[in-house]
């Protein structure tokens, strides 16, 4: 007669457990759902891109004196104009053209800020 009684209790307390965990499974699932939509959303547009959430591009032009001498050498004459205007970047080679005038034309990179110097710098 005993042992029945101490299975019941057994079977109340199981039954209680399982409950606690539903609920915290849950109520816990509920809770992270939101950041967890969020940050699918995030990397999506992270890797994609959509139209919808794009930022309107600025460009900014200004003029600048330059008292830089002429080189022969194009990454060393972009580099000259680089440092005399006070710019900060990484001069890129495969996108330095000089013209038969003599004009280098040469693009300036930095994490976040693209550049393009346009020709002029004989």
């Amino acid at each position: 007669m005993g042992g029945g009684c101490f299975c019941k209790l057994e079977k109340n307390l199981a039954n209680l457990m399982r409950k606690w965990l539903l609920n915290i499974h849950l109520y816990g699932g509920l809770i992270c759902a939101p950041y967890l939509i969020i940050f699918g959303f995030s990397s999506l547009h992270f890797n994609h891109h959509f139209g919808f959430a794009e930022a309107e591009l600025k460009s900014i032009e200004w003029q600048a004196p330059l008292n830089t001498q002429p080189d022969k050498d194009d990454n060393a004459m972009a580099e000259a104009v680089r440092n005399d205007l006070g710019l900060m970047g990484w001069t890129l080679p495969w996108k330095m053209k000089r013209e038969p005038s003599g004009d280098v034309e040469f693009d300036l990179e930095r994490p976040g800020n693209p550049a393009d110097l346009p020709g002029g710098f004989a």
